[in-house]
């Protein structure tokens, strides 16, 4: 169901997202770099600038992407309210638990975060 939606869904917010989300299909982390030397060298060339570089490793992104700002956010953007609920309805209520040297943990269920290995979490992650 991911496949069959997740073409849709993009293009019905492509054009509402930031054109610098170099996470999108045909750009990459070189594009993402080129762009920053550009706009760092476009700067000092001015003569009256300074450059401050702050880099940060968001590699449980998608582990802190909070449901209810998710759904407002897509919401804002336009998508259809059918897809929202669906979306939504997907992410809310999942139960979880951890196993460690063959223990369970009890179950819980997260208020955020989108499941590994969803198709449709590189675009959830871009609102």
């Amino acid at each position: 169901m991911e496949g069959f939606t997740l073409q849709p869904l993009f293009d019905q917010v492509c054009e509402n997202l930031d054109h610098k989300q170099f996470a999108l299909e045909g750009k990459s982390t070189t594009h993402a770099l080129v762009y920053l030397l550009h706009v760092i060298l476009q700067s000092l060339d001015d003569g009256h600038s300074f450059v401050r570089v702050f880099f940060a490793d968001f590699s449980k992104g998608f582990d802190l992407v909070d449901h209810n700002a998710l759904v407002l956010e897509m919401q804002c953007l336009g998508v259809h309210k059918a897809t929202t609920r669906w979306i939504s309805s997907f992410l809310t209520d999942r139960i979880q638990r951890v196993k460690i040297e063959g223990v369970y943990s009890d179950f819980t269920t997260p208020r955020g975060g989108i499941p590994q290995g969803t198709k449709l979490a590189p675009l959830l992650s871009f609102w």
